[in-house]
């Protein structure tokens, strides 16, 4: 198992003593969330910790967060603390409003994260806590808090369960140190996976269920040679719809979801998409948030990203469907597409 303890040591010294402030991203998920507050949990007793959201939560969000014995505070500031441990985001644009406060702060940052390089990182960064390899910002944490002989309390036990399964996409993207810390994070919780699953991904609404599969019918069918991209646009949670489409047999499943503010896509890889084909969503995400002003995310099989509202589905349509097409010639050059 890869070990966070060459590097706990100086996160200890850095923190200790001082307020610190453990801080999630713009448009939290499971994993920032849980894992801002299992640090702040973890690190109670040698340094002031606060646990903080950029943005109200939603009516969702506080629902799922309600059982958690450490509440986020809405911070609309970023005076009065010394250090600032930024949770599953290594870019100051993915604090929201406080971007331009994170850039000019001038005490302690630390970057708590596991995903790649990201746009617009950090010019200063006092440790980058930060392992890839780990399916999610959860599992680091637990096994920080494993590795400094944290309590492990039920709370915060399924806290950090919860962001492991919706960050790894319900283990879509897994290795065997996630099903260790997994396996130590659900025996520590005192409940059962489904008990678990249940609470991290909630049923939706009657509504939204109709919707998605009504939805489906719209769905756009690409074929190259005999791998298959799909794509639907849906008001529900798009990485579970992704997910199902790559579960009903496609290579590459994307979802649409729009809003005010732009459009947020989904992005699932099949396994055989990426062993035979090296097709990797972040070698296309991050570029394109990039160029176009967005932010993007992941793994190589499951990644999301957000564009500006000009940004139409048919453009992403296109550009991930033509990257799929380009590696199956690479290997088939006599392969077509087809849209069906």
């Amino acid at each position: 198992m890869e070990s966070p303890l060459p590097l706990l040591g100086r996160f200890r010294s850095l923190i200790a003593g001082k307020k610190v402030l453990f801080l999630s991203h713009v448009r939290p998920d499971m994993d920032t969330l849980s894992s801002a507050m299992a640090l702040a949990h973890f690190f109670s007793p040698e340094s002031t910790p606060v646990f903080g959201v950029v943005e109200p939560l939603s009516d969702f969000q506080r629902e799922q967060v309600r059982f958690f014995p450490i509440q986020p505070r809405v911070i609309d500031s970023l005076k009065g603390f010394d250090a600032i441990v930024c949770v599953d985001f290594r870019s100051p644009g993915q604090a929201g409003p406080l971007a331009n406060s994170l850039k000019s702060f001038g005490g302690t940052i630390i970057l708590v994260d596991h995903h790649h390089p990201s746009p617009d990182e950090f010019s200063r960064v006092d440790l980058p806590f930060i392992t890839p390899q780990s399916v999610s910002t959860t599992q680091l944490v637990a096994q920080m808090g494993e590795a400094m002989g944290g309590t492990f309390t039920p709370p915060v036990s399924t806290a950090l369960a919860m962001g492991m399964i919706t960050d790894s996409a319900r283990f879509m993207v897994a290795n065997s140190h996630s099903f260790r810390v997994f396996d130590f994070l659900l025996t520590k919780s005192g409940r059962s996976y489904d008990e678990i699953l249940a609470r991290a991904v909630p049923v939706s609404s009657i509504h939204e269920r109709v919707g998605v599969f009504h939805s489906m019918k719209d769905a756009r069918l690409i074929s190259a040679g005999d791998f298959l991209f799909a794509s639907i646009a849906s008001p529900s949670p798009t990485g579970q719809i992704a997910s199902a489409l790559i579960q009903m047999g496609a290579d590459v499943g994307m979802c649409f979801s729009h809003s005010p503010t732009g459009i947020y896509a989904s992005l699932r890889v099949s396994g055989r998409a990426h062993a035979e084909l090296g097709y990797d969503a972040m070698h296309i995400i991050l570029p394109l948030a990039h160029q176009h002003g967005g932010t993007g995310g992941g793994h190589a099989r499951a990644a999301q990203i957000n564009l500006p509202p000009y940004f139409s589905e048919q453009m992403l349509v296109d550009r991930f469907a033509r990257e799929l097409f380009m590696r199956v010639k690479k290997n088939h050059p006599r392969a077509t597409m087809k849209i069906h």
